[in-house]
């Protein structure tokens, strides 16, 4: 599937070149939103959009009647969607949160049963919500759907995050990225497109026995979603 960019994104993308760049140096202003609309021929809607990516990068500080201030050349907030570590998925789960999560015990029939790929009739404890960064951001990065075995050891602990990396010592976390689309209530809770392009991270945790612990599918809006590497000679 091939994502295409937003308009919104292209303008965000191009307001932290100019700042890493030094054309707004930290403690500086940006441009108004309307002239921001003028330049980039962008309605202001749009315009908003892209200024709440970067706020929620912690770039930039917006403020009624103060303006957009920058606060930062680089990203303060990096949210890693694809980790590669144990660490980082620690680091995910400190910075990021479900808000308002909706929560209850199911058992898994047949369909469900396929797409967590476990036996049918196993019973498992469900969290699901919208997921954001702790620091007050305003927008949703991803939905999140937690799967957590019913009878799994800890469970209570599993729920809260409440893990370090001697606590994952010896397990396995599988993950696995999909194209998809978003459905219409993912669409609504994610304030974004419905049926617009999506990336969902499914990732399997399984204990030092083997035993599948939880699955988790994260469902991100495309224009939200990037990675981002540097290769260099070494």
């Amino acid at each position: 599937m091939t994502v295409r960019q937003t308009r919104y994104q292209a303008l965000a993308e191009a307001l932290e070149r100019d700042i890493a760049g030094g054309v707004y140096p930290v403690g500086s202003k940006l441009p108004k939103e309307t002239e921001l609309c003028e330049q980039h021929g962008m309605s202001r809607g749009t315009v908003r959009q892209a200024l709440q990516h970067l706020e929620n990068l912690g770039m930039i500080e917006r403020r009624a009647r103060a303006g957009t201030t920058v606060l930062s050349r680089e990203p303060e907030n990096p949210y890693v969607q694809f980790v590669s570590s144990k660490d980082e998925i620690i680091t995910l789960v400190e910075k990021t949160k479900i808000r308002r999560p909706s929560t209850g015990e199911v058992v898994a029939d047949f369909a469900l049963a396929a797409r967590l790929d476990v036996e049918p009739g196993s019973r498992w404890f469900l969290v699901a919500g919208p997921r954001y960064l702790r620091t007050g951001s305003k927008q949703p990065l991803c939905w999140s759907d937690q799967y957590i075995r019913a009878e799994a050891p800890g469970r209570e602990r599993l729920l809260r995050g409440d893990f370090d990396r001697e606590s994952l010592r010896g397990h396995t976390i599988e993950q696995e990225v999909r194209a998809a689309m978003l459905t219409d209530d993912v669409a609504a809770a994610l304030d974004a497109e419905p049926r617009a392009p999506a990336l969902v991270i499914t990732r399997r945790h399984y204990a030092t026995d083997g035993a599948m612990l939880s699955v988790s599918f994260h469902i991100h809006p495309a224009d939200r979603y990037s990675i981002r590497t540097t290769l260099t000679d070494s």
